[in-house]
């Protein structure tokens, strides 16, 4: 695995997380509206109370996966930000947290360090073979 693999391990869980709270935005919306005649079918249908308890239980299993979800990220997300500070250059770590755990671009990183975009990209360079090297070598 590559160090911005590891690294974006953040991004993709939330992600996961945001995807899953659509959903569950989705399916309270349907659970709450009201049944009414369903015209889709080849006669006029109305729905069951059956229908509703299925939406009630898919509900409850989504929230109960997006609290997991959001369990891992919180691990996933104080290892990573332990693993970056242990650099021992402080401008690497505080690049590597501004790209991998704040989700900001380089040339905003540039901004808030007050460099330029062309030296952060060189910082971010080395700082991914250094957290390679120190990190995710020796976990292999």
């Amino acid at each position: 695995m590559t160090a911005k693999a590891y690294l974006r391990q953040l991004r993709q869980l939330e992600n996961a997380i945001g995807t899953m709270k659509s959903e569950l935005i989705r399916l309270r919306t349907k659970i709450e509206s009201p049944g009414g005649p369903k015209y889709t079918a080849s006669r006029v249908q109305y729905s069951t109370g059956e229908a509703l308890e299925n939406g009630v239980i898919k509900l409850s299993m989504l929230e109960g996966r997006i609290v997991e979800k959001l369990a891992e990220y919180e691990e996933t997300r104080e290892r990573i930000i332990e693993e970056i500070l242990s650099l021992p250059d402080p401008v690497q770590a505080k690049v590597l947290y501004a790209v991998y755990v704040d989700g900001l671009p380089i040339w905003k990183t540039a901004m808030r360090l007050h460099y330029s975009e062309r030296h952060i990209k060189t910082i971010h360079g080395r700082a991914l073979t250094e957290f390679y090297n120190r990190i995710i070598s020796k976990q292999a």
